[in-house]
């Protein structure tokens, strides 16, 4: 697919944009006002290279539907009753157009987000009119991804790039707005690609609703000291079925939500790879606190039980009791990437 006039788009925005940042989270400036949709947006799907009914069509809906989900901002974008069924892409047409196209066509980049402003005069009067949003044809998977998995994927990069469309720019935490993949997922059976928190307290800034929100969720992963995304634990751990045995993990939950809450965790272990209930417990951790819009990895030890020999998936589950009501229950139990090796002995 062709997608002209990229090079000169983006040549023509980077004279007027700056980044500020608050918190965790960056954005447009014009004057110290920051820069956002004076109402929301639509997108124009091109069905040329997204086909009706396919998985990048899958995918484009997913990242509607997150960015919309988040109750604590405003239903900005949506998806146009227009398709555009071309082979090319026009730039600074006053539409706002999304489509897959050559990596080669942006930059070898995964994905690329162009946005035009009417301008930045006096007062900090600056809005945005048109976001034009590419992601990689070369990107797999579009569709749903394991929970556990750290993969370039065309899935999270159409969440990064729909938060461009809104007005975020890059930011290097546990969240999709990293400047590059992998990034973290959620757990869950269903769907792992979600908005996390420091993109939706970035969201919540700019189109902001009033509206509170509970959420909590778990992931196999977790941020490293030198800003790496990996998965909890990796290995297998090796005990004897008659218990007695330490095991240490690292454990990560998320709030997404805009106020903190107070819960019960657990542990457990299954020789079933869908045992997202149900198993045999293997820890716990009552009232314990997550704040608002964080991410919190921390190291948990327990003492192993009795379990017959074989091979065990290990899970773990937040607001285990059903404490809060929350506006996502899907994520709230994960499978590790870890295994249980149990011995006869």
């Amino acid at each position: 697919m062709n997608s002209k006039n990229i090079a000169a788009g983006a040549a023509l925005l980077a004279g007027f944009l700056m980044a500020s940042t608050a918190g965790a989270y960056t954005y447009t400036t014009c004057g110290d006002v920051k820069v956002v949709w004076s109402s929301g947006f639509s997108m124009v799907q091109n069905t040329f290279s997204i086909a009706p009914g396919s998985s990048r069509e899958s995918a484009l809906n997913n990242a509607i539907g997150r960015w919309r989900g988040v109750d604590g901002m405003m239903d900005m974008v949506s998806k146009s009753a227009t398709v555009n069924s071309g082979s090319s892409v026009a730039i600074l047409n006053f539409q706002n157009d999304v489509a897959v196209v050559a990596s080669a066509n942006i930059g070898n980049n995964n994905g690329l987000t162009l946005m035009l402003s009417d301008g930045c005069f006096f007062g900090g009067d600056m809005e945005w009119i048109e976001a034009d949003v590419m992601v990689a044809s070369n990107l797999a998977p579009y569709g749903p991804l394991d929970e556990t998995s750290l993969v370039t994927s065309g899935r999270k990069t159409f969440i990064h790039e729909f938060g461009h469309a809104h007005g975020l720019g890059h930011s290097q935490r546990f969240d999709d707005m990293r400047s590059a993949q992998p990034r973290p997922q959620v757990g869950g059976t269903g769907e792992t690609v979600d908005v996390l928190p420091d993109d939706a307290q970035g969201g919540r800034f700019l189109y902001p609703s009033g509206n509170s929100e509970v959420n909590l969720f778990a992931t196999a992963h977790r941020r490293t000291s030198n800003d790496k995304i990996v998965t909890n634990d990796t290995g297998t751990f090796i005990f004897c079925s008659k218990g007695g045995g330490s095991i240490t993990l690292n454990a990560t939950v998320g709030n997404n939500g805009t106020v903190d809450v107070k819960q019960t965790e657990r542990w457990w272990v299954s020789t079933s790879g869908t045992a997202y209930s149900g198993g045999t417990l293997i820890g716990s951790w009552a009232n314990g606190t997550f704040l608002a819009n964080k991410v919190k990895t921390r190291q948990v030890t327990f003492t192993m039980p009795a379990l017959t020999p074989g091979t065990y998936f290990l899970y773990h589950g937040v607001d285990v009791l059903k404490e809060v009501a929350e506006s996502r229950e899907d994520d709230n139990n994960v499978r590790e990437v870890v295994k249980i090796q149990v011995n006869n002995c």
